[in-house]
C-alpha cells in the first residue's frame, strides 16, 4: 500500500518542524516521496535517474542528527535537482561513489558521464542537510 505524501500541502519550514518536533520520520518522509516518484515517475517522464538507496540511508543519518539536536537548515528535507547541474559521482581517486547519481544534461551526448565535483547548489543543499532524490529531466543544454 502506498504511502501518501504527509506533507503536500506544507511549506519546507512547516516541514523542518514536524521533523525537528519528532511528529514525522526523515525516513518516512523520503520513503512516501519515492513511493510517489515510483508511482508517476515514469508516466510524468519527470525524473531521469533516481537513487533510493542512497536517499534512505540520508535519511537515517538525518533522523540521528535529529535525535543529536543537529540544526543544520533543511536537516531531512528531501529534493530533487534538474538534470543540468553536475552531482558528484567520482571520488577523489577517480573511482565512483556509491549511490551517485550521472549528470548527462538531458544529452546522449553525456550518457555515462560522472563528475568529479558538485554543482554549488548540491553543495549547498548537502551542507545543509537537505536529502537528494534524484536528478529530473530538462530539455538537452
Amino acid at each position: 500500500m502506498a504511502t501518501e505524501l504527509p506533507v503536500a500541502d506544507r511549506t519546507i519550514s512547516e516541514v523542518s518542524d514536524l521533523l525537528r518536533a519528532r511528529k514525522l520520520s526523515s525516513v518516512e518522509l523520503v520513503r512516501a516521496c519515492l513511493e510517489r516518484i515510483a508511482r508517476d515517475g515514469e508516466r510524468l517522464n519527470t525524473y531521469l535517474a533516481v537513487g533510493d538507496e542512497a536517499a534512505l540511508e540520508a535519511a537515517r543519518d538525518a533522523d540521528r542528527a535529529l535525535a543529536a539536536s543537529d540544526d543544520r537548515p533543511l536537516l531531512g528535507i528531501p529534493y530533487a535537482l534538474k538534470d543540468i547541474f553536475v552531482t558528484r559521482a567520482l571520488d577523489d581517486d577517480g573511482r565512483p561513489l556509491p549511490g551517485s547519481l550521472p549528470t548527462t544534461a538531458g544529452s546522449r551526448i553525456l550518457e555515462g558521464y560522472r563528475s568529479p565535483y558538485a554543482s554549488s547548489a548540491e553543495d549547498r543543499l548537502r551542507t545543509a542537510g537537505a536529502i537528494l532524490l534524484g536528478k529530473t529531466n530538462c530539455d538537452e543544454f
